[in-house]
């Protein structure tokens, strides 16, 4: 019997690395899931508004985004009041909001002597995008101008203005992300939302920020020490987009997380799922070995389709209630399933619960990890050897050579 175990250990070591395929269809799952998701928040994203990007007003001698002829404001002062509410469609959330913004700003005026300019506020998408007021000074100005990415008012300045002060009340509709495209020399951005739950992105953070499960508040103070004229070609590139990807590097803002949309999480957890698997399949071959029992093959298959549900099921629930409770699901059923299939495999509740409570030390340490961001390698490497150390001590004194049937080549 004991001369099986090396046959056994390699058939078990193979059948670790089958497993794998069937992991990987579970990765392009979830990401196809994910992508469903996109598909689906970017089909409700034409309806109510999409992700919005804005850029700071700006004159112009023409009503439109003539890129020869801007002059860029000099202070812009943003303040926003976010409402956001969820939207469902199916199994996925999608986060949307309205968000009225308040605008002042100044801007120098050209050095040419024209009567007649233009201030010109791009937008992303004006699906659902409103100017309640603008004013000129005191002056009330009027639109004339609404295409797809820009609002344009027409601005009359008295003859010996060098510079002008603008309002704006705007209303607008989007979704999951808000961003600036700080085209103006100093900005103070300050969005109040209701939201307990956001990521800010982008060159600039926020100087103060306050979270809670009530919402955030936070304040950029954002100083443009570059040449304006030569990023002009930014506003070419403003196009209506979930993204933004030409302009990640300029732009700055809060996006909206939803706690349901774990599928980046799911893979990070997956990455770890031949780790998990061979060091199960392992422990039930030590117990094997050491107390001279007899596990079919067929028995780790099944301890190996156990394990793959984990993951499945993670990935199911996830888009429920969420990833950390879908996580207590999976991994609560797959070990009471393991633990229940171990009594009797492994002849003995004691060694099923030793078995069990490595497991569920695994799948806690798993748990912290992936929640790591900066820490995770330093984490996980010192995880691995601490797991190796525990595994080394406790082995220390099995006999190897007996246990594979030939210590009779062993000298004394």
């Amino acid at each position: 019997m004991k001369k099986e175990y090396s046959m056994k250990l390699f058939w078990i070591g193979f059948l670790g690395l089958m497993l794998c395929i069937p992991l990987a269809l579970i990765s392009n799952l979830a990401d196809e899931r994910r992508q469903r998701r996109e598909a689906v928040a970017l089909q409700l994203g034409r309806v109510w508004g999409g992700a919005q990007l804005i850029a700071m007003p700006f004159l112009s001698k023409q009503p439109n985004a003539a890129i020869d002829q801007m002059s860029f404001s000099s202070n812009v002062d943003i303040k926003g009041k976010q409402s956001v509410e969820i939207r469902k469609k199916g199994t996925y959330q999608i986060p949307f909001y309205n968000l009225d913004l308040d605008i002042s700003g100044k801007v120098s005026l050209p050095a040419s002597k024209d009567k007649t300019y233009y201030l010109v506020f791009p937008v992303s998408s004006l699906l659902r995008v409103s100017v309640e007021s603008a004013k000129y000074g005191n002056k009330p100005i009027k639109q004339i101008k609404n295409d797809s990415r820009f609002i344009a008012f027409k601005i009359v300045p008295e003859t010996d203005e060098e510079e002008i002060s603008y309002e704006l009340k705007v209303k607008l509709t989007g979704m999951e992300k808000f961003h600036i495209l700080p085209m103006a020399n100093n900005i103070r951005l300050e969005i109040d939302s209701n939201w307990g739950d956001p990521s800010f992105t982008g060159r600039s953070l926020p100087d103060t920020r306050t979270i809670d499960k009530n919402g955030f508040k936070a304040i950029w103070n954002y100083k443009n020490s570059e040449d304006l004229n030569q990023k002009i070609h930014l506003y070419s590139m403003m196009e209506e987009s979930s993204e933004f990807v030409n302009l990640q590097e300029e732009i700055f803002g809060v996006s909206l997380i939803v706690a349901v949309d774990g599928y980046h999480l799911i893979n990070r957890v997956i990455k770890y799922g031949f780790l998990f698997i061979g060091l199960t399949l392992a422990g039930f071959f030590v117990f094997e070995a050491i107390y001279s029992l007899r596990v079919h093959l067929i028995q780790y298959i099944f301890v190996g389709f156990a394990l793959l549900l984990f993951y499945l099921l993670l990935l199911s629930f996830s888009e429920y209630v969420g990833f950390a409770f879908a996580y207590l699901i999976a991994a609560f059923a797959v070990l009471l399933q393991i633990y229940g299939y171990a009594i009797v495999v492994l002849r003995s509740k004691y060694r099923a619960f030793v078995l069990g409570s490595g497991i569920s030390i695994l799948y806690g340490f798993l748990y912290i990890l992936i929640n790591l961001e900066e820490y995770s390698l330093v984490t996980g490497s010192l995880g691995l050897f601490l797991l190796l150390s525990g595994i080394m001590y406790f082995t220390r004194n099995v006999d190897w050579y007996s246990l594979f049937g030939n210590s009779d080549k062993i000298q004394n």
